[in-house]
């Protein structure tokens, strides 16, 4: 969570400060945190995560960005606001891994509608189900999940390319068929195929010995959350996501 991850590196600068701040550094940093990382993002805060955890963190945050206004002030009282804002946080991050999220739920949000109304539905059906395994802490099972929706992807944007139904395939024929047509370049190929799918391959394939842990789980989602925004940024895949 992008917000617990500012946070800490906050925290970590004014834990450096003797007993009372007066750096103008320092309280621009406090200063900067209410400014430019929460009032950005505090409305779709407010719509993810309700009105109450947000007025609590607004609230909290407002005492900081006052106290960044005075000529100096405790830094006990700064590192006692943000440990509770940590602490909120950090249950948010919590409980978005129990649900099986590990990006931004706004992020998530757009990209899940986008393959849904594009007719990418069993895509959608392989990675729902990659971030039910997640959340019951499956992580074999997770990357399995993963590597399937890559497949389908793929599949489907062949599909989708050539106006013919494709059943059947593997990812490497998907791929050789759009760089072919030079739908994508031989570097993302390699990326695809040798780098991301790869290691879904050994991490959620059946006949690998590989045991992997929730860290594997987790990058294998991010994997999958990154192929899919990067394709919906490229002109050749982009026209076919509504």
């Amino acid at each position: 969570m992008k917000l617990l991850e500012d946070l800490l590196i906050l925290k970590k600068e004014v834990s450096k400060s003797s007993t009372y701040i007066r750096s103008e550094a320092i309280k621009n940093l406090i200063s900067d945190f209410y400014k430019k990382n929460w009032l950005p993002v505090s409305e779709k805060f407010n719509l993810n995560f309700g009105t109450d955890v947000h007025d609590k963190v607004e609230s909290e945050l407002t005492r900081l960005y006052d106290l960044s206004k005075k000529n100096y002030f405790p830094k006990s009282s700064v590192l006692q606001i943000i440990q509770g804002l940590e602490r909120i946080f950090d249950g948010i991050h919590i409980e978005m891994i129990r649900k099986g999220s590990v990006i931004e739920m706004e992020t998530k949000k757009e990209i899940m509608d986008s393959l849904k109304k594009s007719g990418f539905s069993d895509t959608l059906t392989f990675i729902q189900n990659a971030e039910k395994e997640f959340s019951q802490k499956k992580s074999k099972e997770t990357c399995q999940q993963v590597r399937l929706s890559i497949e389908e992807l793929f599949r489907k944007i062949r599909e989708i390319t050539t106006a013919t139904p494709m059943t059947r395939g593997t990812l490497g024929d998907h791929l050789d068929h759009l760089e072919k047509l030079n739908k994508i370049s031989f570097a993302e190929r390699q990326l695809i195929q040798k780098g991301f799918y790869a290691f879904l391959s050994e991490k959620g394939d059946h006949a690998t010995k590989d045991v992997p842990d929730e860290s594997d789980a987790k990058i294998s989602l991010y994997i999958f959350y990154i192929i899919v925004e990067y394709i919906l940024e490229k002109p050749n895949f982009s026209k076919f996501f509504t």
